[in-house]
């Protein structure tokens, strides 16, 4: 059970850093390549890799946006859930104030 839980968690930590190296890579490769013109756009390999890592840094970005709202509303309502003040709502006739005399 430990081995298994320590798999999962190296497991995401080298999702994690896979992913934000890729994110790191595109964006300097846009940003060292923005001056980039050329005449044929069609087949020029720069350009494609550019729109290539556009793409990239556009899904990662809205990833991470969906993640972090999700986080954020789990947290929230896990807070609501620990922190709601659970009262009975059971009536009794003593609770009613009801005479038993007859």
């Amino acid at each position: 059970m430990i081995c298994n839980s320590n798999k999962n968690r190296i497991l995401a930590i080298v999702v994690l850093m896979t992913t934000l190296f890729v994110l790191f890579f595109s964006t300097i490769y846009i940003n060292t390549h923005v001056n980039h013109h050329c005449n044929d756009t069609e087949h020029c390999p720069i350009c494609t890799m550019i729109e290539q890592c556009q793409q990239v840094v556009r899904n990662i970005g809205l990833d991470f946006a969906i993640a972090a709202t999700t986080f954020f509303f789990l947290i929230v309502t896990a807070k609501a859930v620990i922190y709601f003040n659970y009262q009975s709502v059971q009536t009794t006739l003593v609770s009613q104030k009801v005479r038993l005399d007859s």
